[in-house]
This record gives structure tokens, C-alpha cells and sequence, in this order.
């Protein structure tokens, strides 16, 4: 998925699977086999991660980690769970994830 049509489609998908408004979309480039923006929403900013359908179970066990490290004191991005309890929803041809902005540089 192209960065435009991540930014396009990503308010409608955040407000179905998360309950949340959309404020602002900022692309971050040089996702590894993934599209990725950071989103600000009334409750924060978040990192939107998309990855294609091949790349599901991956994204699940990534978010799955981030959240147990987050449970163990670690800032490690955690996810915010959807409306249904989910780590991740269903967008497009792939799975997205809305992962805790953590402050700092990247890796």
C-alpha cells in the first residue's frame, strides 16, 4: 500500500476498528515491508503500522511482544487494542496496527 492510500483510508479505518478521530497524518518513510504514519488522536499520537497479508502474523506476534514488554516496565511501543479487543484489524490486503509513540531515536 502507497503512502497516499494509507493516508487516505486511514480515518475511516481508525474511527471503525478504534473508536477514534483522526487529527493529523505525518508519513514516516523507510518502513521495513510496511507502510507506517504517525496519526495524533484525542487520546495521543500513535505509529500506524500496515503490512501486507503475508506479513500478518509477524505484525500480531510483533505487537503481541511489544505488549508484554510494556507490561514489564520496557517502553517498547505498545498496542492499542481495537474496539474488539484485537491487537490488529483487518485493512485493505493486509493487517493494520496502532503502536504507543515512544519518544527517542528509531534503531
Amino acid at each position: 500500500m502507497n503512502s497516499d492510500t494509507l493516508e487516505s483510508r486511514l480515518p475511516i479505518v481508525v474511527a471503525r476498528n478504534w473508536g477514534l478521530e483522526v487529527r493529523a497524518i505525518e508519513p514516516i518513510c523507510g518502513g521495513m515491508n510496511s507502510s507506517t504514519a504517525t496519526i495524533t488522536t484525542p487520546i495521543g499520537r500513535f505509529v500506524a503500522k500496515w503490512v501486507p497479508a503475508q506479513g500478518r502474523d509477524a505484525l500480531v506476534v510483533g505487537a503481541h511482544a511489544a505488549q508484554l514488554m510494556s507490561e514489564r516496565g520496557i517502553r517498547s511501543g505498545t498496542p492499542l487494542l481495537s474496539l474488539a479487543g484485537a491487537l490488529t484489524a483487518s485493512f485493505g490486503e493486509g493487517e493494520l496496527v496502532l503502536l504507543e509513540e515512544v519518544p527517542g531515536t528509531p534503531l
